[in-house]
């Protein structure tokens, strides 16, 4: 069986960022980012979502007149379309940069993210031995860990504890 132990407070952390634990294992500055985001107040957040969706809108109904009045342009169409878009992703980055700046915890959540599925830049089962989950869980953590496993799964399993 090969596994990885999902302790309470990292499963938090992924829930309270809307993070999946693939999303852990980007670079540290990517992670970071993506809990920035994630963290922006909720109204912001769908503000951000409006003018995605109003953009794409728009752009859709001029990339069809363009192509009415001359086809030939729709590729020009398409590059302004992408540019646009890439500015507002960009704006979104730069707020999230600045609420990344202003708060710190947020780049301590992503720290412990990080080590708790990637310490040292390898896998957890590498690096964090049973011993240390029995330390900090008892030995009541056997029993979970049995519970939870799926033995005839061939697949890497996440045990959320």
């Amino acid at each position: 069986v090969s596994a990885t132990i999902v302790e309470p407070a990292a499963a938090r952390r992924l829930q309270k960022y809307g993070l999946q634990v693939a999303d852990v294992f980007h670079p540290a500055e990517v992670l970071r980012s993506n809990l920035a985001v994630h963290s922006l107040p909720p109204e912001l957040h769908e503000k951000f979502e409006k003018a995605k969706s109003g953009l794409e809108t728009l752009l859709a109904s001029v990339h069809s007149a363009v192509s009415q009045v001359d086809p030939t342009l729709t590729g020009a169409a398409a590059t302004a379309a992408s540019k646009m878009n890439y500015q507002l992703q960009r704006l979104e980055s730069r707020v999230a940069a600045a609420e990344l700046r202003r708060n710190a915890e947020i780049a301590r959540h992503a720290d412990e993210l990080t080590n708790s599925f990637f310490p040292h830049h390898n896998l957890a089962e590498r690096e964090i031995t049973g011993v240390q989950y029995l330390a900090r869980h008892g030995r009541q953590l056997l029993r979970e860990i049995y519970d939870a496993v799926q033995a005839n799964c061939p697949d890497h399993q996440l045990l959320f504890l």
